[in-house]
């Protein structure tokens, strides 16, 4: 009987639904050390790639002006929701948990499929598994 009330117990802790990474909302990120800071940042409404130029974004801030800056220049940003996403490549990834070891997210657009990856740190390499970023010295 203790097994099975055990076995129910982890069952329902795994099955939690899982808090996400929150913080303050629609800001610009230009370094991973920005996620925890507070700041007098201005306030963005959108983040776009700049067409026909792929390696800069534009930037619209709430006050109405809108800046050109280089793709290269941004760690991420944080939506009106004060989720987290870091840009990997040429992907957005929502910061979901940051543990022993950074969890993300990808949305695909077809309905219902969801990419995981994972790193030591904010800023070191993405893996497909948590025991790859685990074993990332490079990250130390």
């Amino acid at each position: 009987m203790r097994q099975i009330v055990l076995f129910l117990a982890i069952l329902v802790t795994a099955c939690a639904p899982q808090q996400r990474l929150r913080v303050e909302p629609n800001r610009l990120l230009r370094q991973s050390a920005d996620v925890n800071s507070t700041g007098v940042d201005q306030a963005i409404t959108a983040i776009r790639p700049a067409f026909p130029s792929f390696g800069n974004l534009v930037v619209r801030y709430a006050d109405g002006r809108t800046e050109k800056v280089s793709r290269k220049s941004v760690w991420g940003y944080t939506d009106k929701k004060g989720r987290v996403y870091r840009q990997y490549g040429n992907s957005y990834y929502e910061v979901i948990d940051m543990g022993e070891v950074v969890q993300y997210e990808r949305k695909n657009p077809q309905p219902n499929q969801r990419y995981r990856r994972y790193s030591k740190t904010l800023d070191s390499k993405l893996y497909l598994t948590r025991k790859k970023a685990l074993r990332d010295v490079a990250a130390l």
